[in-house]
């Protein structure tokens, strides 16, 4: 069953990933010397009868970050800067991206977005608007088919939005007398999303043995969890789901794909370090049912406030940034799972058969971690109201909370739909609404915690049929070669979270484009890609400015976010 509703299927694949399976996952792109580095820089800084106004500053970040990419290893020829570009102008100059690829071997691609933006992800072009996923849709291996394999990083710089956020105050331990001023964060830091499939698409479970997604990611966390650190783990889950191929009644003769996407404001690295205690006898005892057999499943069912000041990293400050979440408190934390198999209208959402398995598995997985089944709150067929609810009594119940324990764990198991809808036993929840329970405004005793939300639930019913891979010029021999979903090795940061405003200096430049071309610059080739990007996060968390339409808000805060389908590490080494 497509965790969406109505779309039912049999399938052979996939087999429950064994050790060596998601071994074989944690693999890195090919960065060989011989392949060339392209980078695409879209500088808005002008608009058609200065409407919305002129972008003085973003020159600077142009700049700073080709000097960024030059540092990296990016030849200055391939690095093409089009500025002030109309809408149709941006879109045919992402089409003839794959002509640029079948040159020469392309290793890895950067576009850099530097506009006016609104929400929905949509961007100021020189005369009109222009969509940031019709832009990146030029970019799949079907239109693009040059880049198959290849990275794609974007970076977007420019509003989504203009809420403002006033931050939440933060302490780095439980509260006491002192009278310090408290530092501002965020509103919505130190958060993860991993979907199980990429926005509009459908995702896969089986009635017996439960889902590809939430069964790797169990297994991932049993075998690997306290190896590995968790942006890596879970892109290594991300290249399993990928790599896997789904049978479905709807379309019987199609080979269906699912791809899983993070969507990341985390600001350190977050690794689960081994306990002391002895939590993978515990988990044994619990789960006798948990077998790493291969097992056959069924696939059933804008860019505005220019009067921010602030300064330009340091590298003492970014060193500060490389920091890692405290992941040594008296509890390793607390679970909420949100099992919705039964629904009231059974016509329209089916019974979700697999789930319990799912359940199940990934209970035992947070226990070989070192949770405490005390600590894991599981919540079955729970409507709307029961589950804002939950979350509700979760901060009532627990404002000590704070200090006490590593993190804060959500999974949610059930059926969903476009815009990011979650079904609850009666009625359709928002899960923006839901997150929004966990922001430190709403539950103080999480602030600065990671929370860790898994979700297993379609974004829609589009149907990804995938494309072939083919890892050469053909070698003579008629072996099919395998597929990778549409969407696959994507990785989008945002200068801002949704709906929220991003920030520039008109001398300067911008906070996140300067920091990231720093940061870039400074330790491109040293960190792994999401290490460099969460550093990026941290550091522009820590700036603050006055909004000019509301002086009273003079502690005003900017969250990057990270979106990812990537399904292997990025490193930019050095090259000789």
């Amino acid at each position: 069953m497509a965790d969406g509703g109505e779309n039912v299927g049999t399938s052979d694949q996939p087999h429950s990933p064994t050790k060596e399976d998601l071994s074989k996952c944690f693999a890195k792109y090919d960065m060989d010397d011989k392949k060339r580095l392209v980078a695409y820089i879209f500088n808005h800084e002008n608009f058609k009868n200065n409407h919305p106004e002129s972008r003085e500053g973003s020159s600077k970040d142009t700049e700073a970050f080709i000097a960024a990419l030059i540092k990296l290893g990016f030849s200055e020829r391939d690095v093409t800067v089009f500025k002030d570009k109309t809408a149709d102008e941006m879109l045919n100059a992402f089409k003839n991206v794959n002509e640029v690829g079948t040159r020469n071997p392309v290793g890895c691609f950067v576009c850099a977005i530097m506009s006016h933006g609104r929400e929905n992800d949509q961007l100021c072009a020189y005369d009109r608007d222009v969509g940031l996923y019709d832009l990146l849709s030029c970019l799949t291996p079907v239109k693009c088919p040059s880049l198959r394999k290849v990275p794609k990083l974007i970076f977007v710089q420019a509003c989504r939005g203009g809420e403002i956020d006033e931050g939440a105050c933060v302490t780095d331990g439980p509260e006491t007398e002192v009278n310090e001023t408290l530092s501002n964060i965020p509103i919505m830091p130190d958060l993860l999303v991993f979907h199980s499939s990429y926005n509009k698409y459908s995702s896969f479970r089986n009635e017996t043995n439960g889902s590809c997604f939430m069964k790797t990611l169990s297994k991932a966390l049993s075998e690997f969890g306290t190896e590995r650190e968790l942006l890596t783990l879970l892109t290594a889950v991300s290249y399993y789901v990928a790599s896997e191929k789904f049978e479905t009644k709807r379309n019987p003769e199609l080979e269906e794909k699912q791809m899983p996407q993070i969507m990341s404001t985390l600001l350190k690295q977050l690794k689960f370090e081994p306990r002391r205690e002895n939590a993978s006898s515990k988990a044994q005892l619990y789960s006798a049912r948990y077998v790493a057999a291969t097992t056959t499943m069924d696939a059933v069912s804008g860019d505005g406030n220019t009067g921010a000041k602030f300064h330009l990293p340091t590298e003492e400050d970014l060193m500060k940034c490389f920091d890692k979440y405290d992941m040594k408190h008296i509890k390793r934390g607390v679970v909420y799972i949100f099992n919705n198999e039964n629904f009231k209208d059974s016509k329209k959402l089916p019974t979700r058969h697999g789930s319990s398995k799912d359940t199940e598995d990934f209970k035992t997985a947070l226990i070989h971690l070192g949770f405490h089944e005390t600590d894991i709150n599981v919540y079955t067929d729970a409507t709307k109201k029961e589950m804002f609810g939950a979350l509700e009594d979760f901060h009532n119940d627990n404002p000590d909370i704070k200090g006490n324990i590593d993190c804060f764990i959500c999974a949610i198991l059930s059926h969903g739909g476009e815009n990011d809808i979650i079904y609850g036993y009666e009625g359709e929840v928002e899960l923006d609404e839901m997150l929004s329970y966990l922001r430190p405004d709403r539950c103080p005793s999480l602030t600065g915690i990671p929370k860790l939300i898994f979700i297993q639930a379609c974004r829609g019913s589009k149907i990804d049929v995938g494309v072939e891979k083919k890892d050469g010029f053909g070698f003579g021999f008629e072996e099919k070669p395998p597929k990778i979903p549409i969407m696959a090795d994507m990785l989008v940061f945002h200068s801002s979270y949704k709906e929220y405003p991003s920030i520039r200096d008109k001398q300067k430049g911008s906070w996140f484009m300067q920091t990231l071309s720093k940061v870039l610059k400074k330790y491109g080739a040293e960190y792994e890609i999401m290490k460099l990007l969460a550093a990026v996060c941290n550091h522009v968390a820590t700036l603050e400015y006055q909004s000019l339409d509301n002086p009273e808000y003079d502690s005003c805060k900017q969250m990057p976010q990270i979106m990812s389908t990537l399904r292997k590490e990025l490193k930019f080494e050095l090259r000789m």
